[in-house]
């Protein structure tokens, strides 16, 4: 039989985990993976490697087991953000079966990160506004939208991290919106402008960052225009 606390299931990554097995006899132990919600194999299934009623197993195997050694399996190549079913069985070196096997469940964590595409702001480019656009290709808990002065007009306020909040960390595209923290800029300044973002499970996203983007709301003036008012002239220059 089985000692007490195993089998047992551990270091559970985005697509492995290991199983951990220990007896008080000798024996072989037998796995079977499944689908999570699938119908529970009988002991003989899971020696076989297969789930109820012959049924394909994500994947199976056996260890041999010493008594009172712990044995471990490492399953590995499988999907992040699944739930699996896993069911453990093992016979003595009599070759006796136990009655039925210990089912485990498993889920294995997300391990994408999230992307950011379609930036609004380009390289090189002027504006006169603070509206960004920008696409998440999954929800994000965090994000920040940065603006970091490196030329032009001085901005003793620089870096502006504005953090994203409410429908701004949602999935999809953001199209020309106005930032719930929207940052004050300085006329004439330049700025490099970051985008992060990070997912409910930790993962983050590769920054984005665009360069040499001139923040102008001054309107250009027009001055010593000729010929002056009211004067005579011969000519159209």
């Amino acid at each position: 039989t089985f000692t007490s606390n195993y089998p047992t299931i551990s270091n559970i990554l985005g697509t492995s985990f290991k199983l951990k097995i220990k007896s008080d006899e000798t024996g072989v132990g037998y796995y079977v993976l499944l689908p999570d919600g699938s119908t529970a194999p009988t002991s003989t299934e899971v020696k076989a490697g297969t789930g109820s009623g012959g049924a394909s197993a994500v994947t199976y195997g056996s260890k041999s087991l010493t008594a009172s050694t712990e044995a471990v399996e490492t399953i590995v190549d499988l999907t992040s953000e699944t739930s699996y079913d896993i069911y453990v069985v093992m016979d003595d070196a009599k070759a006796n079966l136990q009655s039925s096997p210990t089912k485990l469940d498993v889920r294995t964590p997300d391990i994408t990160a999230p992307t950011i595409s379609a930036v609004s702001l380009t390289s090189n480019s002027h504006i006169n506004h603070t509206k960004v656009s920008y696409t998440l290709s999954e929800a994000a808990s965090s994000g920040t939208i940065t603006w970091t002065r490196t030329g032009g007009s001085a901005d003793s306020n620089s870096p502006h991290a504005k953090a994203l909040a409410g429908d701004e960390l949602n999935t999809g595209a953001h199209t020309d919106i106005t930032l719930t923290n929207n940052p004050t800029l300085v006329d004439g300044a330049i700025y490099t402008i970051s985008f992060d973002a990070k997912d409910a499970a930790g993962n983050v996203a590769t920054t984005i960052s665009n360069t040499a983007i001139t923040y102008d709301v001054s309107a250009p003036t027009i001055s010593s225009t000729l010929p002056a008012a009211s004067s005579y002239v011969n000519h159209a220059r």
